[in-house]
């Protein structure tokens, strides 16, 4: 009878520990889990097609109020036709934090959100022309890009 007692002690310890770790785990999200995000990563396209994505940012409850992503493009492939803001996104438009590089591929938009987000939401829409026919990839330069709280740590994820 004691050794039964002694199982369900050693059961309820380590239930206890478990729970224990798991509530530490998860309780503490890490401060860096913001992220932007491209609506299509990969292209296959025809010469003169007219690609629309959308870029987003999701701050995952971080409350975040300056946005730079630095996109790279395959240039022999697409070339940048037009950026559009979504709504009440403020441009910052300061050499650095705003070009199109259709020779190089990349483009750079940076801008403020008044009152910050802790969501996600949508930040603008590129517009591509393609060039040829082909396929191509387009990627976040983790690098270059940054999303900014009110303390003015960077809290993307790399």
């Amino acid at each position: 009878m004691n050794n039964h007692f002694t199982k369900i002690k050693q059961i309820r310890y380590k239930a206890l520990a478990f729970g224990v770790l798991t509530v530490f785990l998860l309780g503490f999200t890490p401060a860096y889990a913001s992220t932007f995000k491209v609506s299509q990563e990969n292209l296959v396209v025809k010469k003169g097609d007219v690609i629309k994505l959308v870029v987003s940012v999701d701050s995952r409850n971080n409350k975040n109020y300056t946005f730079k992503s630095s996109i790279k493009f395959p240039a022999d492939l697409v070339s940048v036709h037009s950026w559009q803001w979504n709504d009440s996104w403020m441009p910052i438009v300061v050499a650095g934090y705003d070009s199109i590089d259709n020779v190089n591929g990349s483009i750079v938009r940076t801008g403020g959100y008044p009152g910050g987000i802790i969501s996600q939401k949508e930040f603008g829409v590129i517009t591509f022309i393609a060039k040829k026919d082909g396929k191509g990839v387009i990627t976040l330069n983790g690098g270059d890009s940054f999303i900014l709280n009110a303390d003015g740590e960077d809290t993307l994820i790399k």
